[in-house]
């Protein structure tokens, strides 16, 4: 069939092509620079017992089932690092999944409030010593961490463990209702 002199079979069959090698390129793309360097980083990461990546609108989310550490800040800044080099610009969230216990989920759910009072007075050393005692009473573990822009909680007892990462950079601020409630995704 023409249509004015052209042949529409031979216009509708390179659309498909084209249409074939954008799907292909960008799929081959995403392999090599993506799929295969991260397999390469957290395949080099003892913690990281198994990973899944899901692209959700305009960022990459990236669940890591870990084992336990003996430091969730340093485990995540290093993985945070690693991924951040991978992906470059493209904007990502990493979630940990980790080993936790109904009672251990109830042992953060009851400090929560200390954790939150902590943020807004900055009162840390008061916060981890009330966790602690908390934790000790029920035969649990606390380990708490910080820098500028996070605070890793660690809770264990036995086999199980529960991690929590909160962002606290700006939290004074997000309360006092200046500033943007958006997370630290991506660095």
């Amino acid at each position: 069939m023409q249509f004015k002199g052209v042949k529409v079979w031979l216009i509708v069959l390179a659309c498909l092509v084209t249409f074939g090698l954008l799907i292909g390129g960008n799929y081959y793309y995403k392999k090599l620079k993506i799929d295969q360097p991260l397999f390469k980083l957290y395949n080099n990461i003892t913690e990281v017992e198994k990973y899944e990546v899901k692209e959700e609108s305009n960022t990459t989310q990236i669940l890591l089932t870990v084992k336990e550490t003996p430091n969730l800040k340093n485990l995540y800044l290093e993985l945070q690092e690693g991924t951040s080099s991978v992906m470059g610009t493209r904007a990502f969230e990493i979630t940990i999944k980790d080993n936790r216990s109904k009672e251990l989920g109830e042992i953060f759910d009851n400090n929560q409030l200390i954790i939150y009072e902590a943020l807004m007075n900055g009162n840390f050393t008061e916060m981890a010593n009330s966790f602690n005692q908390a934790a000790e009473v029920q035969g649990a573990k606390v380990r708490i961490f910080m820098d500028n822009k996070k605070m890793y909680i660690q809770l264990s007892k036995g086999e199980y463990y529960l991690y929590e990462i909160i962002d606290w950079q700006n939290f004074n601020l997000r309360a006092a209702g200046i500033g943007s409630d958006k997370s630290d995704q991506g660095s």
